[in-house]
């Protein structure tokens, strides 16, 4: 389980796009992710990623996918999926490009 703890301004910011660069990385990577909610991944993401409101509800589902491995494992093929088509480098440089023509 990797966990993703967001700078305190991305929570901050409504329908805000401050997002760190490690859920990339890591998703990538196949790597499972929980994270503090921010609305940029919420937008991004939607119900491909598991997103936390509080402390509380971080632990618990911690907790829960400790004790429930397999449960990751449709949350980590999602997000790579996602990421690898979407959300690379390659991606955002056609972006910039499309944007400055």
């Amino acid at each position: 389980i990797c966990p993703n703890i967001s700078e305190p301004h991305a929570t901050d910011i409504p329908k805000g796009f401050e997002i760190n660069e490690r859920i990339f990385k890591c998703s990538f990577s196949k790597c499972f992710i929980i994270s503090d909610y921010v609305e940029g991944l919420k937008i991004l993401f939607g119900d491909k990623i598991i997103l936390c409101k509080t402390p509380k509800d971080f632990h618990e589902k911690v907790d829960y996918y400790i004790r429930h491995p397999d449960e990751r494992l449709p949350y980590i093929e999602k997000m790579y999926e996602e990421v690898s088509k979407h959300h690379t480098y390659q991606n955002r440089a056609k972006e910039i490009l499309k944007i400055l023509e």
